[in-house]
């Protein structure tokens, strides 16, 4: 598995005025993380892992079943290959691990009320439409107020490029689309915060919860409608032009704790994630 981001894994490298051609082998079941450089030369043993942000030297070795990271890139622990998924239920769930928890927490809670799938509809046509309404209506009223008589309605002239008010048009024209566009991202976050509130009332925070999918009032109907409320939301400002955008609306929401300098890159997350300051959440990291 080589993950996505930038990568590079090298048969050949120019050092000084010297050719290095080598051959790199990577064995089965290897997995490489993203922004680390395999040099020439090098070889994976199988079941290895790379971490990301590594850098492997020429013609280095990495033992199999190990986790390598670092610069140059350092054995950190040996893996321990689980083949019986009954041997790793029992280390997940460990009595040992489950000593630090308020028993409280590891308990089914059932709710009176739970989400009905009529409102996910609901949900996700305000949020996702109504949202569109105010910056659509501006548009056209832009668009067919001031662009087509002042713009479109002209006769085209090279001299138009030396009238102030053409020039005017065209500058303020892609900063209004700019100013729509914001507003539509901020009744996307305004819409999801008032869903989010209601929801994040009756849904868990934390515990181990029991599956049971005939039961019609549970704490898991809320988080699984939380996680709906998350997807256009996180999508929006994520892919937007202002993907930094992100942090004000998670604060917005209310929905996590953002440090100032945290950066998100293409990233799936969660509510109730407290981020700290000056954090780099890496691209397609899942938290």
């Amino acid at each position: 598995t080589i993950k996505h981001g930038t990568l590079e894994i090298c048969s050949n490298i120019i050092i000084q005025n010297k050719l290095i051609l080598k051959k790199v082998s990577i064995e089965d079941n290897v997995i490489i993380g993203g922004h680390s450089i395999v040099l020439p030369g090098t070889v994976i043993g199988a079941n290895t892992i790379l971490d990301a942000i590594s850098m492997t030297t020429i013609n280095q070795r990495l033992e199999g079943n190990s986790i390598y990271h670092g610069y140059p890139a350092k054995k950190i622990e040996r893996i321990e290959i689980i083949e019986d998924i009954n041997q790793l239920e029992e280390i997940i769930f460990d009595k040992k691990r489950l000593e630090g928890y308020d028993i409280e927490d590891l308990n089914a809670h059932a709710k009176e009320l739970s989400v009905p799938f009529h409102f996910y509809i609901i949900a996700g046509w305000i949020i996702v439409g109504f949202s569109f309404i105010l910056p659509g209506f501006l548009f056209f009223l832009f668009l067919f107020g001031f662009l087509t008589p002042h713009l479109f309605s002209i006769t085209f002239s090279f001299k138009l490029f030396l009238d102030l008010k053409f020039i005017f048009i065209l500058l303020l024209t892609p900063l209004i689309f700019i100013c729509l566009y914001l507003i539509h991202l901020f009744f996307v976050a305004l819409f999801t915060k008032w869903f989010y509130k209601r929801a994040d009332e009756r849904g868990p925070d934390q515990g181990v919860f029991d599956r049971n999918l005939d039961e019609m009032s549970t704490a898991l109907d809320y988080y699984h409608f939380r996680s709906f409320l998350f997807k256009y939301p996180i999508f929006a400002f994520i892919r937007s032009p202002f993907p930094w955008l992100i942090n004000w609306e998670l604060r917005f929401i209310g929905s996590n704790k953002v440090g100032k300098g945290t950066v998100f890159e293409d990233t799936f997350f969660h509510s109730h994630i407290d981020f700290g300051k000056n954090c780099y959440i890496g691209t397609n990291s899942h938290v």
